[in-house]
């Protein structure tokens, strides 16, 4: 005659295979290898409502619905009836994860001359594939540029000679942050200033240093070829 605990065995193994099916359909649905219930309902041929009641634990899978659940979708019978190895039984099977293309996030590095032509291609004699590219997780998500290498001291102490800014260009004719530092290709050549707005001509920005040594001056709108907002720096200790 059969023990208590022989008697209930049966049941706790079908209660754990049942759970394990139902993990599995989540994991499906969840990393998008079935669209929804409804499609893996029509592959494994459950009437309707049947993969509902399953799923809330009143009712159990059968060994057909097993059986189809890993022709259909790779899950592994080994997995489901014994609760080891691997959930799927081949990596074509598994979610792919997706791969960052660190090539078109990094930033190129381009030298001071490049500047006047960058405008997503650089001057005659300098092709911005044969600049040095940097990825920089943070510039990346804030949609830098470019990175260009700080000469002079102007801007000390915020910046000094060596340091590498990262850079968005923005349109002069547009709004933007007045007080913030900016890389500006004018006239009087490739520079980094603080930028404000001129109260006594509205075409014209007035240039700040951050070295008190450095007076002010103004530079007209019509100047500027280009105006590059510094977005962060990376400093050499």
């Amino acid at each position: 005659m059969e023990t208590e605990e022989q008697q209930t065995r049966p049941n706790n193994l079908r209660k754990e295979i049942n759970l394990r099916f139902c993990q599995a359909v989540k994991f499906l649905i969840k990393n998008k290898m079935a669209h929804n219930k409804n499609e893996i309902m029509d592959k494994l041929e459950l009437y309707l409502g049947r993969l509902s009641l399953i799923l809330a634990d009143k009712g159990n899978a059968s060994t057909d619905n097993l059986a189809k659940l890993s022709m259909c979708y790779g899950v592994s019978t080994e997995w489901l009836l014994c609760g080891t190895g691997p959930m799927l039984t081949t990596k074509n099977n598994a979610p792919e994860p997706k791969r960052r293309d660190l090539l078109s996030e990094s930033i190129p590095l381009i030298p001071l001359s490049a500047l006047a032509g960058f405008n997503g291609i650089d001057e005659p004699g300098i092709k911005l594939e044969d600049c040095a590219r940097y990825y920089v997780p943070e510039f990346a998500q804030l949609g830098a540029d470019f990175l260009i290498r700080v000469q002079g001291s102007s801007m000390v102490p915020t910046f000094v000679s060596g340091d590498i800014v990262a850079c968005k260009k923005v349109e002069t004719n547009s709004w933007f942050d007045f007080g913030e530092t900016y890389v500006i290709d004018g006239a009087q050549g490739i520079m980094i200033k603080r930028v404000f707005n001129n109260p006594n001509d509205p075409d014209s920005f007035i240039c700040r240093s951050d070295n008190e040594s450095v007076a002010d001056f103004s530079i007209t709108k019509s100047e500027v070829r280009s105006l590059s907002k510094v977005l962060g720096v990376v400093r050499q200790l």
